[in-house]
């Protein structure tokens, strides 16, 4: 799932295409469900990505979540509320709604004998080092359990240059240098 971008109440374009998708998810019975960030589409508060999370646990039971958080989480947020909604505050309180570690940049699931990462922004633009060493640490134990299988990574901007218009800029080319090694 991506770019949800929703407000949590049932009216919300977002809201009824996240009931759609569950719809057709349903008969399915996901492993996993991935998330690349922008559940919400603001941040000042993450009302909707709770809605989120609830609605697929209703309607799709306990599947595992790899989430990340977007630029529309950790933006959008009115310079009133910058001093009470901090970039590490808003992730904090995402990892908090799907059982992560509240500190984490870097979510590691081990899903039927699979690695599973999603690499959270540091802010509304880019990744950070830290963020990126992490991952990095994560992929080589990964690799090295098992070369022949694959490993999946979740992240909100595409690795620069995979997809049309990911080269506007520099910014993604660490993880695009990162991931062509696995």
């Amino acid at each position: 799932l991506s770019d949800i971008q929703g407000y949590a109440y049932r009216e919300d374009v977002g809201a009824r295409n996240l009931e759609r998708a569950l719809k057709l998810y349903r008969p399915l019975r996901p492993d996993v469900i991935l998330n690349d960030g922008d559940i919400n589409d603001h941040g000042r508060d993450l009302d909707f990505v709770r809605w989120y999370r609830r609605r697929c646990v209703e309607t799709l039971g306990p599947v595992p979540h790899v989430a990340c958080v977007g630029n529309h989480e950790l933006g959008f947020v009115p310079n009133e509320l910058r001093s009470t909604r901090s970039y590490e505050s808003i992730r904090r309180e995402f990892n908090s709604i799907f059982g992560y570690e509240a500190e984490a940049k870097v979510i590691h699931l081990e899903i039927r004998g699979f690695d599973f990462f999603a690499i959270h922004l540091d802010n509304e633009k880019e990744y950070g080092t830290d963020a990126v060493e992490e991952l990095e640490r994560g992929l080589v134990a990964a690799s090295r359990r098992d070369p022949s299988k694959s490993i999946f990574v979740v992240s909100h901007y595409h690795p620069y240059d995979t997809v049309f218009c990911s080269t506007y800029d520099d910014r993604d080319r660490r993880l695009r240098n990162l991931l062509n090694r696995f």
